[in-house]
């Protein structure tokens, strides 16, 4: 803060005299209406002078839950470079939802290299509790590897000696135990490690499927404990048997969006959806089941509510099932449901998809006209556990994607399907993982699916769709490949 800093001066000459080259911070500037830490670094691309150091800001990257910032610091004629990297998900004296981020904020953190024997410097607004729980994190994890064995009590007394109240709340200590069962138990070891690009083909060919649906057997027993009142909201909304599938994966309170768009006061906000975060976007797809008879209204006025950019139908013949409340109506008609009406038209048939553009209109006070595309995935056969081929379901995320980022609606990819996790979560999960391809040229695949299966636990229901999750991967670092290989030889041949 400038009340305690002034210009910052002191906190970069310290940053430059103990030869730091990595800051943590685990907090966001502003959380509700209070300001938690004021901004002591110059914005992308911009320089500023604090005292006699100069500081650069060279690049900056948007991630999820966190931003890595590149700086250059100048002093006379020496100069340095240093990593900033802001973790921006959790809530103050609070815990993150799932304790994967964070973990895998920390490999990141500690991954990369190091010029100088100097401290990393964390904080947080206070300085104790977020700041004491990464730390903790950081020392038994090192501990763990390296002994065998933990003392978690013993490290927070220790750390109290040095700064009282590291670690301010019961939660955030509860939250350092879970995250070393992830870190530490010895057959968890290789989950959260990250495959590189250049290394998959050849991780694939070491590895049989047998030993990669192994990882499916040790997921199914790793399941992080929700809050209390989450599994009350779980169980509550259970109850509401006209509105939930039999079968279906039930939301609790979090990350559930509420109805409230066309609504009456007595009714229920409750729509069987919640939201998941991409690799880079947060609440990047909005994930419902197939709507029932009794709650077309609700999935229509979600859809608009929520500005969705795209409605995503996994399944393929809609019609054929039972018991499914239609949406939208044939070709050049008109729908009336509630009191919107909804038209479709045929936009595109491929092989592999129908696309067709689905127009929303609400006549009333609250007048809403918005037009909105709509894909049904035509590959995936009902009778078996996956899609048809990798290189149609790849082909098809990259379509939706384009179109969703193309699109005037800044909202999320609504994705349905019957129980509301099996297809979809499937889908999220295979985009999550081609983001982080092109962005980081790596990949943990079983971090993916556990980032979505904490929102929807049961995404990725069997073996088989975890082995085409991987499969996906592969399809597309060889098609990568292939172009670059393409271009090359295309560049010898002109030359």
């Amino acid at each position: 803060m400038t009340k305690q800093l002034g210009d910052f001066g002191q906190f970069w000459r310290m940053v430059w005299q103990q030869k730091v080259e990595k800051i943590v911070m685990v907090t966001n500037l502003v959380e509700g209406k209070k300001t938690k830490c004021e901004q002591y670094w110059p914005d992308h691309y911009q320089r500023n002078m604090f005292g006699d150091i100069k500081v650069v800001c060279k690049d900056e990257k948007l991630y999820k839950d966190f931003i890595w910032r590149n700086f250059t610091l100048f002093k006379n004629s020496k100069k340095r470079s240093l990593h900033h990297l802001q973790f921006t998900s959790w809530p103050d004296k609070g815990v993150p939802d799932d304790v994967t981020s964070f973990i895998e904020f920390r490999q990141r953190v500690n991954a990369l290299a190091s010029t100088f024997d100097g401290p990393v410097v964390v904080h947080c607004s206070s300085g104790v509790g977020r700041t004491g729980t990464y730390i903790a994190l950081d020392i038994l994890t090192k501990e763990g590897e390296a002994e065998g064995a933990i003392d978690i009590l013993g490290c927070v007394l220790n750390m109290r000696q040095n700064r009282p109240n590291m670690i301010q709340t019961l939660s955030q200590y509860k939250y350092i135990h879970q995250a070393l069962v992830h870190t530490l138990t010895p057959d968890r070891v290789f989950i959260h490690t990250f495959i590189r690009r250049e290394h998959f083909s050849q991780y694939m060919d070491k590895s049989s499927k047998q030993e990669i649906q192994k990882q499916f057997e040790r997921m199914q027993s790793d399941h992080e404990k929700k809050p209390d009142n989450e599994l009350l909201a779980t169980e509550q909304n259970r109850l509401l048997a006209k509105k939930n599938r039999k079968h279906a994966d039930i939301p609790g309170i979090s990350k559930r969006p509420h109805l409230n768009l066309f609504m009456n006061t007595d009714e229920s906000d409750y729509k069987n959806a919640i939201c998941i975060d991409g690799f880079k976007t947060k609440n990047r797809f909005l994930v419902a089941k197939t709507p029932l008879p009794d709650t077309v209204n609700d999935f229509i006025a979600l859809t608009v509510q929520e500005n969705c950019s795209c409605i995503v139908s996994m399944e393929a013949h809609l019609e054929k099932h039972k018991r499914i409340g239609l949406y939208f109506p044939g070709d050049n008609q008109t729908m009336k449901k509630g009191i919107i009406s909804v038209q479709a038209n045929t936009d595109q048939r491929a092989r592999n998809f129908v696309k067709r553009m689905l127009h929303f209109k609400h006549e009333g006070t609250t007048k809403k006209d918005v037009t909105i595309p709509h894909f049904q995935y035509l590959d995936w056969d009902t009778k078996h556990n996956v899609p048809k081929s990798t290189k149609s379901f790849v082909a098809f995320i990259k379509e939706i994607e384009a179109v969703s980022k193309s699109s005037n609606l800044s909202g999320p990819i609504l994705l349905h399907c019957l129980n509301g996790a099996g297809k979809s979560g499937l889908f999220c999960v295979v985009s999550i993982l081609l983001e982080q391809l092109d962005e980081d040229n790596e990949v943990s695949v079983v971090n993916a699916v556990k980032k979505v299966r904490a929102g929807r636990p049961l995404a990725i229901p069997d073996k088989e769709q975890l082995y085409f999750c991987y499969e996906c991967v592969l399809h597309s670092v060889n098609e990568t490949d292939k172009a670059v290989y393409y271009n090359l030889r295309g560049d010898i041949q002109r030359k």
